[in-house]
């Protein structure tokens, strides 16, 4: 195989892959620190390792397998390539639904507290003849 039996030299393809995969070994390390939640934290360092399992057949498919010659190895890698890419972006869909969740849990508490601390605060500041306010459920 030359490089011109190809669709994008190795040089293009094979060292940005190979800086990805620094870059997501550091992030992964980083996911792992434990301000993160757990669920979130686990989703992510998944979409990580698909991401770089996918990686190879990209980049073989882009550069090392030539679709003239290798026709159903070349299918092959690229659909293994593109079922890959699909499960990090489910996972990605599954990591803003967590996301939203987690925030929105976070702003209901925050609301019931601030609620909490209003109702305390003008009970403290009511009339004697006034009966006490009931709290909200």
């Amino acid at each position: 195989m030359t490089a011109t039996a190809v669709l994008v030299h190795p040089l293009l393809t094979v060292p940005p892959a190979l800086a990805l995969v620094a870059g997501l070994v550091w992030y992964w390390l980083r996911v792992g620190h434990r301000w993160r939640r757990t669920p979130r934290r686990g989703v992510r360092r998944l979409s990580i390792a698909l991401i770089v399992v996918s990686l190879p057949p990209v980049v073989r498919g882009l550069s090392f397998s030539d679709p003239d010659r290798e026709g159903i190895e070349w299918a092959v890698t690229w659909a293994v390539a593109t079922m890959l890419i699909f499960a990090v972006v489910m996972i990605g869909a599954l990591d803003a639904m967590l996301t939203y969740r987690v925030h929105r849990r976070e702003y209901d508490e925050a609301l019931r507290r601030a609620r909490q601390e209003l109702t305390q605060a003008t009970d403290g500041h009511r009339g004697a003849d006034m009966p006490p306010r009931e709290p909200a459920p």
